[in-house]
């Protein structure tokens, strides 16, 4: 807001796209507070937690990346749901935004893990080291693209940050099978994309366009291996037991 000679509209046009980001925001906290007593309580025991976190790293995943995906490619549609001005401006920044909720939502698997393990002092330094380079995107990006500046580096400072907390819990916690399911995740993102730009050609109602999409992202999940029926069954399981 005090960068830019319009900074107070610029503002107002990168919180039009933050505010769908932060309500979806909320899905992959819920998961962390299921997430958090499960690993506290199988770190206590010595159990491994490799089953677990891949688990809920696979079903996030499931979810977020079919949401930033039907997000980025209809951005401006669905800023034009909430809003009737300046959404040329806030749907470039909003397509970003989105993609940071895939991040978030791998922080929330890896650091809730991290955060039971006791390794406060890494995600505190992690935590640091964020801010400085979100502070330092911000003081250069915002004066060359504004809004849309001020979504890049949220998005590269999220992405960093999930990839530090997924490399921590590997090295550090030795969770294993991450590799798979990430090569999964990527067959996943390319089918939902030519997906949706196909259903996007020929349907018009953003509903319309959102019920099918989920329906057809839902099969690709699962003929991708990235969900499986077991998965689901095992989470229930897991809610279930939860201490």
């Amino acid at each position: 807001e005090r960068m830019l000679p319009d900074g107070a509209v610029q503002a107002g046009i990168y919180a039009q796209g933050f505010r769908f980001f932060e309500a979806l925001n909320m899905l992959g906290f819920l998961v962390a507070g299921l997430l958090l007593p499960l690993f506290s309580r199988m770190l206590k025991e010595r159990s491994d937690v490799s089953e677990l976190t891949v688990l809920g790293f696979r079903l996030v995943l499931a979810g977020s990346l079919a949401v930033a995906v039907f997000g980025s490619l209809n951005a401006h549609a669905v800023m034009g749901l909430r809003y009737s001005e300046h959404i040329d401006d806030s749907a470039p920044a909003f397509a970003l935004l989105i993609w940071c909720f895939v991040a978030v939502c791998t922080t929330y698997i890896f650091g809730t893990l991290l955060t039971a393990s006791g390794e406060l002092r890494r995600l505190n330094i992690l935590a640091g080291a964020g801010a400085l380079l979100n502070i330092g995107l911000n003081l250069i990006l915002i004066p060359i693209w504004k809004a849309e500046g001020a979504a890049w580096a949220s998005l590269v400072t999220q992405v960093i940050t999930a990839l530090v907390q997924l490399a921590l819990a590997i090295t550090a916690m030795r969770v294993s099978g991450v590799g798979p399911v990430l090569a999964r995740a990527v067959a996943y993102v390319v089918l939902l994309v030519v997906a949706c730009w196909i259903l996007g050609s020929f349907i018009t109602d953003l509903a319309v366009l959102a019920i099918v999409f989920a329906i057809l992202g839902t099969g690709m999940a699962f003929a991708t291996g990235l969900v499986r029926w077991k998965d689901l069954l095992g989470m229930a399981q897991l809610g279930r037991e939860r201490p």
